[in-house]
C-alpha cells in the first residue's frame, strides 16, 4: 500500500498518528474505504460494570455464553457501544486533520469492514473515495519521549 498522507494529532492528552493509504489494485483496490482504530480502551474503560453483571447473576466470571446470563449480555452491549463510540471521536478528530470537510465523510461501524469472518473490525467510510485505508494508532510512551 502507497501512503498518500500521514498526520500526528493530540486528543485528551494521547498522541496519535493517522495514515492514509492508497490499495493496491490487486489488494483490494476495488474496494470500499475503511478505517481501522487501534486503541488501548482500558485506558478509557474499566471492566468495574462487566465484572458487577457477572456477580449479580451468579456467573463465575465475566465471560458467559451469549444467553446464559441475560444481565451479563446487557452490559457487554452497553461496554460495546462505549467501545466504538471511543473509537468513533478518534476516529472523527483524525478526519479534521485529515481532510477540509470531515463532516461529509460517513463513518459507519461493521464487525466485518475489512474481511466477512469478521476478524478486520473497522469503519466504512463513505466520501473519501473507493480503495483507500485510514489507519490510526496511538503512539507508544516511548516513541513519544524519544521524539521530545
Amino acid at each position: 500500500m502507497d501512503t498518500i498522507k500521514e498526520v500526528e494529532f493530540k486528543l485528551d492528552g494521547r498522541i496519535y498518528t493517522a495514515e492514509v493509504r492508497r490499495n493496491k489494485v490487486g489488494d483490494r483496490g476495488w474496494a470500499k474505504s475503511i478505517a481501522y482504530v487501534w486503541e488501548d480502551i482500558a485506558d478509557h474503560l474499566d471492566d468495574s460494570m462487566l465484572e458487577k453483571a457477572a456477580e449479580v447473576s451468579k456467573a463465575q466470571s465475566k465471560r458467559t455464553k451469549i444467553g446464559e446470563f441475560p444481565l451479563v449480555d446487557a452490559a457487554y452491549k452497553v461496554h460495546n457501544a462505549l467501545v466504538i463510540a471511543i473509537k468513533h471521536r478518534i476516529l472523527f478528530t483524525a478526519l479534521l486533520h485529515l481532510c477540509d470537510d470531515a463532516a461529509a465523510v460517513g463513518m459507519r461501524f461493521s464487525r466485518k469492514a475489512g474481511c466477512n469472518c469478521g476478524c478486520s473490525p473497522g469503519f466504512v467510510l463513505q466520501g473519501l473515495g473507493r480503495g483507500v485505508s485510514l489507519f490510526i494508532e496511538r503512539k507508544k510512551v516511548q516513541e513519544v519521549k524519544r521524539a521530545a
